[in-house]
């Protein structure tokens, strides 16, 4: 889903679906694609830019971290 984006706050960031990608660290434009179209993240069209963000927060919030033991193995 696209959604127009009415007001920017001076606290959130908008990434293109490249920086998006390059903070999670692995994967291509269409895995943010897909989590547009999954409905994980939203989309939205900012003013005097070509093409959609995503807001940095949402990226962060699919990183999901692990504790990994010594051994490897993970908990």
């Amino acid at each position: 889903m696209i959604k127009p984006l009415d007001k920017q706050t001076d606290d959130e960031r908008y990434l293109t679906f490249t920086e998006a990608v390059k903070l999670l660290g692995a994967g291509t434009n269409n895995r943010i694609r897909n989590f547009v179209r999954e409905g994980k993240v939203q989309s939205y069209r900012l003013p005097l830019t070509s093409g959609l963000r995503v807001r940095e927060s949402d990226i962060l919030s699919l990183i999901e971290v692990k504790e990994i033991k010594k051994d490897g193995s993970k908990q």
